[in-house]
Order: C-alpha cells, then sequence, then structure tokens
C-alpha cells in the first residue's frame, strides 16, 4: 500500500483579560470631565454616546465629558478594545448614566426678603429643568430640612442676616 501523512503543531493562545479602570458608572451634565485608562494598553475606546464626548488617545487612556454627552441619550455604553499580538481579541463594555443637573433657584413668601422678627416666611425651591426630586434646606450652610420631597421651607426663626439655600438633587 502507498500511503503518506503529514503532522502540524498548533498554539492556542487565550483570549486577553481586557478591562476598563476608573470608569464611573453615574454622572451628572455638570460633572468634570472623567480621565479612564484601558488595559492592556494600546487598545481603543468607543461610545453610544455623542462622538466628541469620548477622547481616546490610541495607547489606553481616554476621558468621557458628561456635559457634552447630555442626559437625553443615558444610558450609554463605553467599549474598550483590545487585540493582541497572537490577534486574539477581547471587549470590556461599561454601561454610564448621565443624569441632568437641576437649576435650581430659591424665592421667598417675601418679595425683599424684609422680614419681621417671628414672622413666618416660606421659601420656594424651584428646579427649571423639572428633574429634581429632592431638596434639602440650609440656614447659614446648617441643614434645616430635608433631604425629602418638600420643596417649601417655612420658618419663624431667623435672624438678621442669615442665609438661607437649597440644594435639590436627583437620585442616581
Amino acid at each position: 500500500t502507498c500511503s503518506a501523512s503529514d503532522n502540524t503543531s498548533t498554539f492556542i493562545y487565550g483570549q486577553p483579560t481586557v478591562i476598563i479602570n476608573g470608569l464611573a458608572g453615574t454622572y451628572c451634565t455638570d460633572d468634570a470631565i472623567d480621565i479612564f485608562t484601558g488595559s492592556p494598553a494600546n487598545g481603543s475606546f468607543s461610545t453610544t454616546a455623542i462622538p466628541a464626548s469620548l477622547t481616546d488617545d490610541g495607547a489606553g487612556n481616554g476621558t468621557f465629558d458628561p456635559s457634552v454627552a447630555g442626559a437625553a441619550g443615558s444610558p450609554y455604553s463605553i467599549s474598550y478594545y483590545y487585540s493582541d499580538p497572537a490577534g486574539c481579541d477581547n471587549t470590556d463594555v461599561r454601561v454610564v448614566n448621565v443624569n441632568q443637573t437641576p437649576d435650581v433657584t430659591i424665592s421667598s413668601s417675601d418679595a425683599d426678603n424684609t422680614i419681621c422678627a417671628g414672622a413666618s416666611v416660606i421659601f420656594t425651591a424651584t428646579d427649571n429643568e423639572g428633574v429634581a426630586d429632592t431638596y434639602e434646606f440650609f440656614v447659614n450652610n446648617v441643614s434645616v430640612q430635608g433631604p425629602g420631597a418638600a420643596n417649601t421651607f417655612t420658618t419663624t426663626s431667623l435672624l438678621n442676616g442669615e442665609t438661607v439655600t437649597v440644594k435639590a438633587s436627583v437620585a442616581a
């Protein structure tokens, strides 16, 4: 009988472990630009958000600007793709939420804020964005009510020169 044979050796490479480091899960539209990295180095970032909201230096360093991404299309995906020298590749995908930052103003039931000692005054917080779900009122930077759903604060105990402020928040 006539026969022939041949063999070859195969090399099986594992899929690389790919990780995005330092990326937060939730942002507000007025948050600072976030800096993060991908590992291993030399991969590439992409996003489902507005492309200008993401920068990628090609070496594994990226930034995300929540003010450019905006809240309208949130949540977004940010992906990091890496291919190793053997051609094996992998991707890490993170979901980020961008919440609209409230735009709060405060007004009092006394138009000129000239109040007699012991008089009742009502302070009302208005979120011009319509996204706040909690309000916290402060007198001279000391919390006096909240955080809670009530957007009004009533007092009869203000002293001359005290300042009333409000913090409006959006649940993450």
